[in-house]
């Protein structure tokens, strides 16, 4: 082999290490684990019963990719895990916190449900956008209409979020006022029209790492329940 060659691939080397520790610096991953002791989702609870909520998320730029994941039991059989991935991209826009990105359902990483033939369907997608300034944040969801147990003829859904933050005394309190459609279909008894409710949550750190948060869910409409519950969170 000539010099050349040999150091021609010694520098690429070098540049493909270097790079590599560039890329590495850059990466972050993160995650967490919170015992609640009922499964609610906006607002609006999924089943009776303690569950354990999760994030595992790696982070390089101002990309993000992770998923979500919970345990689910529905009472029709054995409990299952909801492992939702999502991807989730900053924009840079200044002052507000800008980003957009893409939710989906799924339970095992195998399914989501069943469409009304019996067939299985992988998933349920979903988009979204954020908008964060200083206190206040207001989010959109979009759900496509997709193939589910619903119907021959999917309806897209969306759902909407604004929500404000503050810390009083120890506690750090937040209130969300949700509205939309998504979310309609997980009452008790569902319905197609838009719905809403109000989450207010107080948190209060134990640890550095590990806090405490109590939660309590009104419902807008008059055949809404009211639901309180608690957590315990553990970050890493």
């Amino acid at each position: 082999m000539s010099k050349i060659k040999s150091k021609t691939i010694l520098i690429l080397l070098a540049l493909l290490t270097i790079m590599n520790l560039s890329f590495a610096d850059s990466l972050a991953f993160s995650g967490d684990m919170t015992l609640v002791s009922t499964y609610v989702w906006r607002g609006i609870k999924q089943y009776d019963g303690l569950a354990m909520h999760g994030t595992v998320q790696g982070a390089y730029k101002f990309v993000s990719v992770g998923v979500w994941f919970s345990t689910v039991n529905f009472g029709e059989g054995s409990p299952v895990m909801e492992t939702d991935p999502y991807i989730a991209v900053s924009l840079p826009t200044g002052d507000i916190e800008t980003s957009v990105g893409m939710n989906a359902y799924m339970y095992d990483f195998t399914r989501f449900g069943v469409d009304t033939s019996g067939k299985d369907i992988l998933m349920e997608y979903e988009l979204y956008a954020s908008f964060a300034y200083n206190i206040f944040g207001l989010s959109a969801y979009f759900v496509p209409g997709q193939k589910s147990t619903e119907s021959e003829d999917p309806e897209s859904k969306y759902w909407l979020e604004l929500s404000g933050t503050t810390s009083l005394g120890s506690f750090d309190w937040s209130a969300t006022l949700g509205y939309g459609t998504y979310s309609s279909r997980w009452l008790a008894t569902p319905k197609k029209e838009a719905t809403g409710n109000l989450v207010i949550s107080a948190a209060k750190k134990l640890t550095d790492d590990l806090s405490v948060n109590w939660n309590c869910s009104l419902g807008i409409d008059n055949d809404m329940d009211n639901y309180l519950w608690a957590g315990l969170s553990y970050g890493f």
